[in-house]
């Protein structure tokens, strides 16, 4: 994304919004791979989530409730947003007809990359629905970090165990 500024053009956005949108979508897909659960075939974020186990849901609420894009909103006495608030705004688009992820992978190159017998070579294909990427960054941290918590040295922590930590060179 442009830094200090709204970008200018497709072209600008869709790229890292499709990145956003599929980082979103491994890092739901890691619940599953890690419960050892049959993976979904779906790009579904809502669906993705929506499957996820009760404690995990809770505890991304949890994280997300108290992220700095919703401490903002609490600032001026706005409701804070829910997962699956962001999420659904990356589910459909143009009346169901689409979706971001689609959206964004199909339409982030520009038109000038596109043959020239498929009538849109240059042509303007300005999505004025897709969503700006204000908390989905933050979805993503949330997930990323609440699935630490769920796995590896965090869990051990929570568990009881001692994080080994560095273990010291022959010599020290």
């Amino acid at each position: 994304m442009p830094t200090g500024r709204l970008p200018n053009s497709l072209v600008e956005l869709m790229p890292a919004l499709l990145l956003l949108v599929t980082a979103t979508e491994l890092a739901l897909k890691a619940y599953w791979i890690r419960s050892g659960r049959p993976l979904p075939r779906s790009h579904s974020l809502l669906d993705l989530h929506g499957e996820l186990d009760l404690e995990h849901r809770e505890e991304i609420e949890r994280r997300l409730a108290a992220s700095s894009p919703n401490s903002a909103l609490s600032v001026v006495g706005a409701d804070a947003l829910k997962a699956v608030d962001v999420l659904r705004v990356y589910s459909q688009t143009y009346g169901g007809g689409s979706n971001v992820y689609m959206d964004s992978r199909y339409y982030a190159e520009p038109t000038t990359m596109l043959p020239q017998y498929s009538g849109l070579h240059g042509a303007n294909l300005s999505k004025g629905s897709a969503p700006y990427p204000i908390f989905l960054p933050a979805l993503v941290r949330v997930l990323v970090d609440t699935y630490r918590y769920f796995t590896g040295p965090e869990r051990l922590m929570r568990l009881g165990r001692r994080y080994p930590g560095r273990r010291p060179r022959i010599g020290q």
